[in-house]
């Protein structure tokens, strides 16, 4: 992120913001258990799905859940307003990637039934991070912390900026045999389930335009740096991945593979 140090100032982010919400969110969680390893245990070796909140989110919910039956050897990343479409669908994910700015009801009642909640503190969620955090250590949900500064104890920075691009650089890092992404698109429409955030909030809905370029250039960096394949079913292409608009005999093949 150290190129994209410029953004700080284009967004209004205070760094100095950053560290304190790390800072808080470690003091919630020093105490209780580390499940960095059972994300681990979970990717390394298998096919990994990361899914965004894109327009083309949808078509890939649906084409899971067709082929639900062969998702045994795979894991479902969810990155925050991904979970409740999924959920509606009776979709589980394994880990979501969240910044507590999503459907809340919706990520509790993932982590109720197993998922893993990967929760991104920063200067703007201090609030949400002290609400809901104590409410899931008292449910014992698992639960792993992400900063986007300089890590301390076990909250830690795998990389990415956007609750997507966070999800894939936190797969990439623990070596899926293969990694499909789905819902990753960019541009100028935001998907139906983040629009609802930037009704009344104009500067926030042009922020989020920013926000989504850098998805897309923090997504191509990761993919040409890993040794990862990774298939693309979203509208937008990247650099360095296999693209394809959603392919769902491409998808159940790739499902079907086999891992480890």
């Amino acid at each position: 992120m150290a190129k994209y140090r410029w953004i700080t100032r284009l967004l209004g982010i205070d760094p100095g913001r950053d560290y304190a919400a790390r800072d808080k969110l470690w003091e919630l969680l020093k105490g209780f258990r580390d499940y960095r390893r059972s994300i681990a245990d979970l990717i390394r070796g298998r096919n990994t799905i990361v899914l965004g909140a894109g327009p083309s989110l949808d078509k890939m919910i649906m084409a899971l859940y067709e082929y639900r039956h062969y998702l045994h050897d795979s894991v479902i990343i969810a990155a925050d307003t991904t979970v409740k479409p999924l959920v509606l669908k009776g979709l589980i994910p394994d880990i979501i990637v969240s910044d507590l700015d999503g459907d809340l009801d919706s990520l509790m009642y993932a982590a109720d039934r197993g998922s893993i909640l990967a929760v991104h503190a920063h200067g703007d969620n201090i609030d949400r991070v002290m609400e809901y955090v104590p409410l899931f250590i008292e449910n014992n949900y698992r639960i792993i912390g992400t900063t986007q500064v300089e890590p301390i104890g076990w909250i830690v920075n795998y990389g990415g900026f956007t609750d997507g691009d966070r999800a894939v650089y936190l797969a990439l890092h623990h070596g899926p045999a293969r990694l499909v992404i789905g819902g990753m698109d960019y541009g100028h429409i935001i998907g139906k389930y983040s629009i609802f955030k930037f009704k009344e909030n104009p500067a926030g809905y042009y922020a989020k335009l920013v926000k989504l370029e850098i998805m897309k250039n923090l997504l191509e960096e990761a993919a040409c740096r890993s040794k990862t394949l990774i298939y693309n079913f979203s509208h937008s292409r990247y650099k360095c991945m296999v693209n394809y608009p959603l392919e769902r005999d491409l998808l159940l093949s790739i499902l079907r593979m086999p891992t480890m």
